[in-house]
Protein backbone atom coordinates (compact mmCIF):
# COMPACT_ATOMS: atom_id res chain seq x y z
CA UNK A 1 0.00 0.00 0.00
CA UNK A 2 2.87 2.16 1.00
CA UNK A 3 4.69 1.56 -2.13
CA UNK A 4 1.34 2.02 -4.37
CA UNK A 5 1.14 5.36 -2.88
CA UNK A 6 4.60 6.08 -3.34
CA UNK A 7 4.40 5.77 -6.55
CA UNK A 8 1.25 7.57 -7.18
CA UNK A 9 2.91 10.61 -5.84
CA UNK A 10 5.68 10.10 -7.75
CA UNK A 11 3.46 9.97 -10.99
CA UNK A 12 1.37 13.02 -10.37
CA UNK A 13 4.65 15.12 -9.47
CA UNK A 14 6.06 14.38 -12.71
CA UNK A 15 2.61 15.02 -14.61
CA UNK A 16 2.74 18.26 -13.23
CA UNK A 17 6.33 19.51 -13.86
CA UNK A 18 5.77 18.26 -17.34
CA UNK A 19 2.15 20.19 -17.53
CA UNK A 20 1.71 23.89 -18.38
CA UNK A 21 -1.08 24.56 -15.57
CA UNK A 22 -3.97 27.00 -15.79
CA UNK A 23 -2.24 29.34 -13.08
CA UNK A 24 0.85 29.33 -15.65
CA UNK A 25 -0.92 30.35 -17.98
CA UNK A 26 -1.98 33.55 -15.81
CA UNK A 27 1.86 33.95 -14.85
CA UNK A 28 3.65 34.39 -18.38
CA UNK A 29 0.69 36.76 -19.30
CA UNK A 30 1.17 38.74 -15.99
CA UNK A 31 5.24 38.21 -16.38
CA UNK A 32 4.42 39.57 -20.11
CA UNK A 33 2.35 42.56 -18.61
CA UNK A 34 4.93 43.55 -15.96
CA UNK A 35 7.53 43.92 -18.10
CA UNK A 36 5.88 46.58 -20.69
CA UNK A 37 3.95 48.85 -17.76
CA UNK A 38 5.04 50.58 -14.43
CA UNK A 39 3.73 49.11 -11.03
CA UNK A 40 2.44 52.69 -10.50
CA UNK A 41 0.59 53.58 -13.18
CA UNK A 42 -3.13 52.40 -14.36
CA UNK A 43 -3.99 50.68 -17.28
CA UNK A 44 -7.34 49.48 -19.01
CA UNK A 45 -7.93 45.89 -20.07
CA UNK A 46 -10.25 44.95 -22.80
CA UNK A 47 -12.71 42.34 -21.34
CA UNK A 48 -13.04 39.65 -23.71
CA UNK A 49 -10.43 37.40 -24.34
CA UNK A 50 -9.76 37.17 -27.86
CA UNK A 51 -9.84 33.58 -29.45
CA UNK A 52 -6.57 32.48 -30.20
CA UNK A 53 -6.84 31.99 -33.97
CA UNK A 54 -5.30 34.90 -34.50
CA UNK A 55 -1.99 34.02 -32.25
CA UNK A 56 -2.07 30.86 -34.24
CA UNK A 57 -2.04 32.40 -38.07
CA UNK A 58 0.63 35.50 -36.80
CA UNK A 59 2.82 32.44 -35.33
CA UNK A 60 3.24 30.73 -38.70
CA UNK A 61 3.44 33.76 -40.66
CA UNK A 62 2.99 33.72 -44.99
CA UNK A 63 4.24 31.44 -47.15
CA UNK A 64 6.38 33.24 -49.97
CA UNK A 65 7.32 31.98 -53.21
CA UNK A 66 10.93 33.72 -54.14
CA UNK A 67 10.85 31.83 -57.77
CA UNK A 68 7.68 32.35 -58.57
CA UNK A 69 6.00 31.37 -61.27
CA UNK A 70 7.96 28.00 -59.65
CA UNK A 71 6.14 27.16 -57.17
CA UNK A 72 7.86 24.02 -55.72
CA UNK A 73 10.64 26.33 -54.18
CA UNK A 74 8.27 28.03 -50.66
CA UNK A 75 10.06 30.17 -47.41
CA UNK A 76 7.87 31.18 -44.84
CA UNK A 77 8.02 35.33 -44.41
CA UNK A 78 6.89 36.85 -40.83
CA UNK A 79 5.73 34.54 -38.14
CA UNK A 80 8.19 33.29 -35.22
CA UNK A 81 11.59 32.65 -36.30
CA UNK A 82 14.86 32.06 -34.01
CA UNK A 83 16.86 29.78 -32.50
CA UNK A 84 16.15 27.82 -28.73
CA UNK A 85 18.77 25.67 -27.16
CA UNK A 86 17.23 22.07 -26.17
CA UNK A 87 19.55 19.64 -25.17
CA UNK A 88 22.63 21.39 -25.59
CA UNK A 89 21.61 21.96 -29.84
CA UNK A 90 20.14 25.02 -31.58
CA UNK A 91 17.23 24.53 -32.97
CA UNK A 92 14.01 26.18 -34.97
CA UNK A 93 11.42 27.97 -32.34
CA UNK A 94 8.99 27.05 -35.29
CA UNK A 95 8.24 23.56 -36.23
CA UNK A 96 5.84 23.05 -38.66
CA UNK A 97 5.08 19.81 -37.34
CA UNK A 98 4.46 20.99 -33.83
CA UNK A 99 2.47 24.20 -35.00
CA UNK A 100 0.20 22.22 -36.97
CA UNK A 101 -0.71 19.97 -33.68
CA UNK A 102 -1.23 23.42 -31.61
CA UNK A 103 -3.48 24.58 -34.78
CA UNK A 104 -5.50 21.35 -34.62
CA UNK A 105 -6.16 21.51 -30.76
CA UNK A 106 -6.40 25.19 -30.43
CA UNK A 107 -7.37 26.50 -34.15
CA UNK A 108 -10.97 24.62 -34.19
CA UNK A 109 -12.19 27.67 -31.85
CA UNK A 110 -13.91 29.67 -34.02
CA UNK A 111 -15.26 32.01 -32.05
CA UNK A 112 -16.90 34.64 -34.19
CA UNK A 113 -19.30 36.45 -31.39
CA UNK A 114 -17.32 39.07 -29.31
CA UNK A 115 -16.70 37.58 -25.63
CA UNK A 116 -17.43 33.75 -26.84
CA UNK A 117 -14.14 33.08 -25.70
CA UNK A 118 -14.66 34.47 -21.90
CA UNK A 119 -14.20 37.69 -19.82
CA UNK A 120 -10.92 38.42 -18.18
CA UNK A 121 -11.22 39.39 -14.43
CA UNK A 122 -9.17 41.18 -11.83
CA UNK A 123 -8.05 38.23 -10.08
CA UNK A 124 -6.12 36.87 -13.38
CA UNK A 125 -3.70 39.67 -13.03
CA UNK A 126 -1.18 40.80 -10.45
CA UNK A 127 -1.69 44.45 -11.45
CA UNK A 128 -4.64 45.74 -9.40
CA UNK A 129 -4.49 49.10 -11.37
CA UNK A 130 -6.84 47.97 -13.85
CA UNK A 131 -9.99 48.99 -15.16
CA UNK A 132 -11.90 46.41 -17.59
CA UNK A 133 -13.80 47.54 -20.33
CA UNK A 134 -16.00 46.33 -23.64
CA UNK A 135 -14.63 46.26 -26.53
CA UNK A 136 -17.33 48.04 -27.87
CA UNK A 137 -17.72 50.76 -25.21
CA UNK A 138 -14.03 51.18 -25.71
CA UNK A 139 -14.83 52.07 -29.40
CA UNK A 140 -17.32 53.73 -28.95
CA UNK A 141 -15.62 56.40 -26.36
CA UNK A 142 -12.29 56.35 -27.72
CA UNK A 143 -12.75 59.42 -29.86
CA UNK A 144 -14.26 61.37 -27.44
CA UNK A 145 -15.03 60.43 -23.58
CA UNK A 146 -11.50 58.93 -22.76
CA UNK A 147 -9.54 62.73 -24.09
CA UNK A 148 -11.28 64.46 -21.08
CA UNK A 149 -9.09 61.95 -18.85
CA UNK A 150 -5.69 61.05 -18.14
CA UNK A 151 -4.51 58.40 -20.76
CA UNK A 152 -4.23 55.28 -20.08
CA UNK A 153 -2.53 52.07 -22.29
CA UNK A 154 -4.55 49.81 -23.39
CA UNK A 155 -4.57 45.76 -23.87
CA UNK A 156 -6.30 43.28 -25.30
CA UNK A 157 -5.46 39.72 -25.03
CA UNK A 158 -5.72 36.34 -25.86
CA UNK A 159 -5.78 33.23 -23.71
CA UNK A 160 -1.98 31.85 -23.25
CA UNK A 161 -2.49 28.24 -25.75
CA UNK A 162 0.38 25.70 -25.49
CA UNK A 163 3.22 25.03 -28.13
CA UNK A 164 5.69 21.86 -27.60
CA UNK A 165 5.74 21.15 -24.32
CA UNK A 166 6.63 24.12 -22.52
CA UNK A 167 6.19 27.23 -24.57
CA UNK A 168 2.55 29.41 -24.06
CA UNK A 169 1.61 31.59 -26.92
CA UNK A 170 -0.50 34.44 -26.95
CA UNK A 171 -1.57 37.89 -28.75
CA UNK A 172 -1.39 41.04 -27.28
CA UNK A 173 -2.34 44.36 -28.68
CA UNK A 174 -1.68 47.60 -26.80
CA UNK A 175 -2.59 51.21 -27.41
CA UNK A 176 -4.30 53.98 -25.40
CA UNK A 177 -7.07 55.65 -24.80
CA UNK A 178 -5.97 59.05 -27.01
CA UNK A 179 -4.37 56.96 -30.00
CA UNK A 180 -7.05 57.62 -32.56
CA UNK A 181 -4.99 55.43 -35.39
CA UNK A 182 -2.90 52.17 -34.31
CA UNK A 183 -1.12 51.30 -31.08
CA UNK A 184 2.30 50.38 -29.69
CA UNK A 185 1.85 46.63 -29.42
CA UNK A 186 0.54 44.16 -32.18
CA UNK A 187 2.29 40.50 -31.12
CA UNK A 188 2.25 37.57 -30.60
CA UNK A 189 4.35 35.83 -27.81
CA UNK A 190 5.99 32.87 -27.06
CA UNK A 191 7.55 32.62 -23.36
CA UNK A 192 9.05 29.72 -21.69
CA UNK A 193 9.08 29.60 -17.91
CA UNK A 194 13.03 29.58 -16.50
CA UNK A 195 13.50 29.20 -12.68
CA UNK A 196 9.80 30.35 -11.94
CA UNK A 197 9.62 33.46 -14.31
CA UNK A 198 7.86 33.23 -17.89
CA UNK A 199 10.40 35.09 -20.13
CA UNK A 200 10.05 35.73 -23.72
CA UNK A 201 11.77 32.96 -26.24
CA UNK A 202 9.91 34.74 -29.32
CA UNK A 203 7.74 37.42 -30.95
CA UNK A 204 6.12 38.25 -34.02
CA UNK A 205 3.69 41.03 -35.39
CA UNK A 206 1.46 40.90 -38.05
CA UNK A 207 2.23 40.47 -41.73
CA UNK A 208 0.91 43.77 -42.97
CA UNK A 209 3.68 45.55 -40.65
CA UNK A 210 6.39 47.39 -43.16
Amino acid sequence: MIKQLIILVISIGLFSSCGVTKRDKYNALNDYLDSVIKDSEEIMVIKEIVAPDLAISMFYGNDFWPKYPDTTVVTREYGIHGLVLEKGKWLDLFDKKDWSKMKKKYGSEKKKVVGESGYWKLDDFRHKKIVFENLAVFLKNKTSIYFDTPEKKVFEFSSPIRYQKKYLVFRVTGTTTKSYWGGFIDLVVVMEKVNGKWIVRGEAGPDYVI
